[in-house]
């Protein structure tokens, strides 16, 4: 185990190794080759780190800080060597950055119910957004705008899934116009960038929409249960 992330530290080291000169659009001179070692060795280290991680619990009182760290390290990194696939995970780690920032407890629980993470989830998907059109007012790194949308589009789908389900009666009309209002612009989104899943998000986000609508007793009955076996799986841990 030691050497294979020895391994794989080495190979993340020499991705790094003498990049390009940076440029604002999209680096066509990239070694295709080094890019996937970049993205391998990053995504394989992370893996590790979380696997020994659940473990050990060696840093339980410090995810709020490592996720920022993790945050800023490969927002760094993916627009110095232009990666999109690195960029989402700097999304990701900013989004459980802010989960911790505002209830730890209930940061790692994907089924918590809580007003605070829900509103902190809608928001950051409409940032991600403004920040897409933001890159192409102003050119700099559009093909981003890729994995901003599809980051966004997931974050507020799923937001509005779990509240949709067990929100509050405000909660749910709050999300369920905002899904109403954003639907064009995400048609306009789809057309504009060719974007298939992002058409695919789009379609999903409105079957669960519908599913809620006409099913919401038992969905809440299937989630229920499913929360129930995330309890246990983590008691046992």
């Amino acid at each position: 185990m030691i050497g294979l992330v020895a391994i794989l530290g080495f190979a993340f080291l020499y991705s790094l190794y003498k990049p390009n000169a940076f440029s604002k659009q999209k680096d066509f001179n990239i070694i295709k080759l080094k890019k996937s070692i970049l993205i391998v060795s990053t995504y394989s280290l992370l893996f590790f780190f979380i696997q020994n991680e659940i473990q050990s619990s060696l840093f339980e009182n410090y995810y709020t800080l490592i996720s920022f760290c993790f945050f800023l390290l490969f927002l760094l990194i993916a627009y110095r060597y232009d990666n999109q696939s690195i960029l989402s995970l700097s999304l990701t780690a900013f989004t459980l950055w802010i989960a911790f920032l505002i209830s730890p407890k209930d940061a790692l629980d994907p089924f918590a119910n809580s007003t605070e993470l829900n509103i902190a989830a809608l928001s950051i998907g409409l940032v991600f957004m403004l920040i897409s059109l933001g890159k192409v007012q102003y050119e700099f790194k559009i093909h981003f705008t890729e994995t901003y949308y599809s980051f966004s589009l997931n974050l507020i789908g799923f937001t509005a899934f779990l509240t949709l389900i067990e929100g509050s009666l405000i909660q749910k009309l709050i999300f369920s116009s905002v899904l109403i209002l954003f639907i064009p612009y995400f048609f306009y989104i789809a057309k504009k960038y060719k974007f298939l899943f992002l058409k695919i998000n789009l379609y999903v986000t409105i079957g669960i929409f519908l599913l809620l609508v006409f099913n919401q007793d038992k969905m809440s009955s299937i989630l229920e249960l499913q929360k129930s076996q995330y309890e246990q799986n983590f008691k046992r841990r």
